[in-house]
């Protein structure tokens, strides 16, 4: 997610040619609204008693779609290919992060 933070941060959001009064497409505010919204909605998402490996993936795209859609429309208008690899990125990270409460559960 970090190398799209990156990305976005050098992409205009006019067609401006003054580069140093650039700002990223993607806010922080943004970036951190959809961290929460994943935490949430895998949590909500995860079964109590845990879940095998391929409810997991399951759920990760499912938190990845629901809680990244302003993001994944922003970045479909500048660039596909960077749009499809925060997506990527951000299944991998709902997926870690339903293994850690998956696995916090199961140490109760």
């Amino acid at each position: 997610m970090l190398a799209v933070a990156a990305l976005c941060a050098s992409c205009q959001t006019d067609s401006s040619t003054d580069l140093s009064a650039t700002e990223p497409i993607i806010s922080n505010t943004e970036f951190n609204a959809r961290e929460e919204c994943l935490h949430q909605e895998v949590a909500r998402l995860l079964e109590p008693k845990g879940s095998p490996l391929s409810s997991l993936q399951t759920i990760a795209v499912t938190a990845t779609n629901f809680c990244s859609q302003t993001i994944a429309t922003k970045l479909k208008g500048v660039s596909a290919s960077a749009a499809k690899e925060d997506q990527v990125k951000t299944e991998q990270h709902a997926f870690k992060i339903g293994l850690e409460l998956r696995e916090r559960r199961a140490s109760r």
